[in-house]
């Protein structure tokens, strides 16, 4: 169902996009991240992090309503977190697709270490997952 409504989205911005008439010009903003292992700024808290994507994604929604946050692969490995264990288990990205579950992204794809991870690792991840895409790449 994800890739069905995933292929929809796609298709639909090419479509708006595709209008030449500009009396009904739709402005799309995108806000695309990718290669985003960890949830915490960086350099003493002050630089980047989830919160701060987050923070970003409102205020561009604020501008405007066309708004679509992306990720662009690369989200749940490597990460120190993801070898932490909780109830005897490793995280393994469990903390970023709560994170990004909570963001509401629009489309998600996967990256080239989404692939350095087990089979069922991944698999349960995707279970837990609710956004849209998780488009191989």
């Amino acid at each position: 169902m994800n890739t069905i409504r995933s292929r929809f989205l796609l298709l639909s911005i090419f479509f708006f996009c595709s209008c030449s008439n500009d009396d009904h010009k739709i402005d799309f903003t995108f806000l695309q991240v990718n290669d985003v292992y960890e949830i915490a700024p960086i350099q003493g808290w002050e630089y980047g992090g989830m919160a701060r994507v987050e923070t970003v994604h409102q205020e561009l929604l604020e501008e405007n309503p066309n708004t679509m946050l992306l990720m662009a692969g690369d989200f749940l490995n490597p990460s120190l977190l993801g070898t932490l264990k909780v109830d005897g288990a490793r995280v393994r990205g469990r903390q970023m697709v709560e994170v990004m579950n909570a963001m509401n992204f629009d489309l998600v794809a996967f990256g080239n270490h989404e692939f350095d991870m087990s089979e069922s690792d991944l698999q349960n991840r995707l279970n837990q997952s609710t956004f849209p895409g998780l488009l191989p790449m």
